[in-house]
Parts: structure tokens; sequence; C-alpha cells
């Protein structure tokens, strides 16, 4: 990733935009209206309460850049990206990325265009004769300005997730060389039958049996969910005795596990024989680049 440098003479703080934008506070506002003095909660007048509000939204501001992203970084690596198979989280991350770009692309187009009304609202102001109009127009370019400060938080935390979906890309690419979506189509079965069967084996663990519906998911794998549930009794067996306590023997299991089934037994090509279709991907219906089109004609 290319760095940019964006030279900066003022560097105040995006709160601090806000605040100004705003022109006045929302004490100053009610201050100045006939309820002013009109009782309130706490036993205290409207205008009163309105000074304490405004003391406790700037009292917790400095926090709003905080938690304005959609997930911490932690959250996106443990509990996000879910699937024991890394091609498929790497499917996650460009997924996620993607829905992030176009928020953010929306979000260019919406300033550029606030950018746009508020210069037409800025040349109104100045043409305006009229001093009631003129302060309402006042009060819309206090408004737009506020959205537009206040908006760009939350475009930050999209950038923040970017950043960290980009990061984790990278990680999970380390895995891979140079792979394409023909590569991700042979990674399919393995991916779908590790999912599957770690949703068993919690179905397993709770009940000792895998429900219904997993049970389809096997069958459409291609798995005998009799035969695998008592592989998975076994290793689980097995799991009470050691004293690992990681993911780490279970991810063992499951790539044994993906050995047998797709690469000794064939699973995956038996089904699709008893069902009269190919076990193929087209690719002519697959993105491919000039390298793996030349690898594809040579095979």
């Amino acid at each position: 990733m290319s760095e940019i440098t964006i030279k900066k003479e003022n560097k105040q703080d995006l709160v601090d935009v806000a605040e100004e934008a705003r022109g006045k506070s929302i004490a100053e506002v009610f201050m100045a209206t006939n309820l002013a003095e009109v009782k309130s909660f706490g036993g205290l007048t409207i205008a009163e309460n309105a000074k304490k509000v405004d003391l406790a939204i700037a009292n917790v501001a400095e926090t709003e850049r905080i938690w304005n992203r959609s997930h911490s970084q932690w959250t996106w690596r443990h509990i996000n990206l879910s699937y024991a198979a890394p091609m498929k989280n790497l499917r996650q991350v460009s997924a996620e990325m993607t829905r992030k770009r176009e928020a953010l692309e929306e979000a260019k187009w919406n300033y550029l265009k606030n950018e746009i009304k508020l210069k037409q609202k800025e040349e109104r102001l100045a043409k305006e004769k009229d001093p009631l109009k003129s302060q309402l127009i006042e009060i819309d370019i206090a408004q737009l300005k506020s959205g537009m400060a206040n908006g760009m938080k939350y475009v930050e935390g999209a950038m923040k997730d970017v950043l960290t979906l980009s990061n984790l890309y990278d990680d999970l690419k380390d895995k891979f060389s140079d792979y394409t979506e023909e590569d991700f189509e042979k990674e399919e079965a393995r991916s779908h039958l590790k999912r599957s069967m770690v949703q068993c084996l919690r179905d397993v663990r709770q009940s000792g049996r895998i429900t219904k519906g997993e049970q389809e998911y096997l069958e459409q794998i291609g798995v005998n969910p009799g035969k695998i549930t008592l592989d998975m009794l076994a290793y689980l067996e097995y799991e009470q005795k050691i004293e690992d306590y990681t993911v780490k023997p279970m991810y063992e299991f499951l790539d044994d596990m993906c050995t047998k089934l797709l690469d000794q037994l064939q699973v995956d090509k038996v089904r699709m024989e008893l069902q009269g279709l190919r076990d193929h991907y087209d690719s002519d219906a697959l993105f491919l680049t000039d390298e793996s089109t030349d690898n594809s004609e040579e095979n």
C-alpha cells in the first residue's frame, strides 16, 4: 500500500469542528425561548437542564471517535472470521470490504453534494435582504455544517474498518500464492465440510447426536451423518482425555476428516454421480487471470 502524504495546516479536532459548526449550543437556543423558565425535571428549569445537557454531551464527546466503528479489531479477527477454512475467511473479508467501500462511496458523493448545497445557501445569504429570511438561511447553513461534521465521525469509523480489513486480508493472503476464483471453487468442498463438522461437533457435545438440519448439510456435501457421528464421538472422547484447552486438536481433526472424506473416499464426487451431475466447475463462468487460463489449457 503506497503512502499518501497530505499537508495540513489546520489540525483542529473533529469534535471541535462539529461544535463550531453547530453555531449555538442547546442551552443557548432554549435559554432564548419563552419556555426557558418553565419547570423541568430535577426541580430545575428547561434552561438549567439544557446547560447540564451541553456539559454532559461535551463530557462524552471525546469517546465518540473510539466507538464509531462496526467492530473492534479483536472482534473482526476472533468472532467475524469464524470459518475453520482460511480461504472462506478471505472471502468474508472481501465481502465486508465491499460493503465498507460502498458505504464510503455513498458518503463521499453525499459530502460533495452537501458542499454544493452549502455554497448555494451562502450565496443566497449574501443576496438576501430580509433579516428573518437571512436568519433562516443561517440556521440552514449551521445545520448543514453540523451534519457534515457529525457524519464525518461515522466516515472515520468506516475508514478504520477498511484499514483493519486490509490488514486481515494481507494476513490471510500470505497462506496462498496468486489464488484465483478457480482456487476458491476447488476449496469449497473443504470449507463447507469443515463448517458442517464444527456445527455437528457442537450438536454432539450438547446432546450426543447431530440435529436434523446439520445432517442435511452433511448429506448435501456427500457425507453419511451416521458414520461421521461415530468419528465425532471417538474424537470427543479423546478430547476429554487431553490437557489442551485450545482449538488446535479440533482443527487437526477437521483436517484429518477432510483428507479421509474428500481426498480418499471422494464423498462429494460420489454424491454428484448419484445426482446425475458432474463434480465440475465451469471455467467459462470464472474470472481467470491470463496465467490461470494458460495452466487450464495445459491441463
